[in-house]
């Protein structure tokens, strides 16, 4: 087994297959500003940013209102 040129020289093909299912149906303003999409309590959620406001939108479109009047620009002072 000390010569290899069998194995490393021979070029292997696949076919990939790539299925994408949108699962956020969302119809939300042009100044909605997207955060990030994570995990919470076990189901897939967006956060998306309205004027001062942070909301949290579900897979089935219903949203909600997370935290009201939050400071811009890393104002810190709460």
């Amino acid at each position: 087994m000390s010569d290899l040129t069998a194995i490393t020289e021979r070029t292997e093909y696949y076919d990939i297959v790539l299925e994408s299912e949108e699962i956020f149906h969302l119809s939300l303003g042009a100044a909605d500003i997207f955060l990030g999409m994570q995990f919470y309590q076990e189901e897939p959620v967006q956060l998306w940013a309205r004027d001062s406001d942070i909301y949290l939108y579900r897979t089935g479109g219903s949203g909600e209102l997370k935290l009201q009047d939050v400071a811009a620009g890393g104002d810190r002072s709460w």
